[in-house]
Formats: structure tokens, C-alpha cells, sequence
């Protein structure tokens, strides 16, 4: 479970409160905001470094969640933030695609919808 309640929260702007993290609004909310791109890179670093040892230990599945107090916004965002793998990480492991396709079951489960 990755927690990303210490981002900046777009809820306590009013125009940006009943949108979600897809609207385009809120995606420019937290775009501007740095600790929101780190805390994505730091999970997507995370994936790649553990998702091989799950899959070594014959693992089946790996369960991932990212959530926030109200899991509209920030999760959300953060969460397709992940969907596509970033192509650092393609250049330099074979591999990823595979272990990405691992990790995208979270990716799917955590949808708004």
C-alpha cells in the first residue's frame, strides 16, 4: 500500500473537488506540484526492484494499492501515472515489460469508476 496522502491535495481547491485524477484540471494541479512526480518514480523504482523477486519465489501475483483520504484525486492520478512503464526502465531491463504486466493488476483495480 502506497500511501499518498502527504501529496498536495487537489479536494481543498473548490473547482477541482468533484473532479477526479484523470480530469485534466487536476492533473495540472499535481503536475505542478514536484513531490508528486518523485513519489511516482519511486514507486514505479520500487516495482522493478522487488516484482523479480516475487516472480523467483514462484509468485502468482503481487497485490499493490495506492490510496489517499478520499481516493479520487492523488491515488488515482498516481495510479494511472503508472499504467504506461517508463521507457528508462525499458532501456535497461529486458525484462520489464513482463514485470510490468505483473504490476499492472493493481493498476487495474484501482480505477475509479
Amino acid at each position: 500500500m502506497f500511501d499518498v496522502r502527504c501529496l498536495p491535495n487537489p479536494y481543498w481547491e473548490l473547482s477541482l473537488r468533484r473532479l477526479n485524477g484523470r480530469d485534466e484540471p487536476v492533473k495540472v494541479f499535481l503536475d505542478a506540484a514536484p513531490a508528486v512526480q518523485e513519489m511516482i518514480d519511486d514507486i514505479v523504482e520500487f516495482l522493478h526492484k522487488w516484482i523479480p523477486r516475487y516472480e523467483d519465489s514462484q509468485r502468482s501475483y503481487l497485490t499493490v494499492a495506492v490510496g489517499c483520504t478520499g481516493g479520487m484525486h492523488r491515488s488515482v492520478y498516481v495510479a494511472e501515472a503508472n499504467r504506461e512503464p517508463p521507457r528508462q526502465l525499458l532501456a535497461r531491463d529486458p525484462h520489464a515489460p513482463q514485470r510490468i504486466a505483473v504490476a499492472r493488476a493493481f493498476l487495474q483495480s484501482s480505477r475509479v469508476t
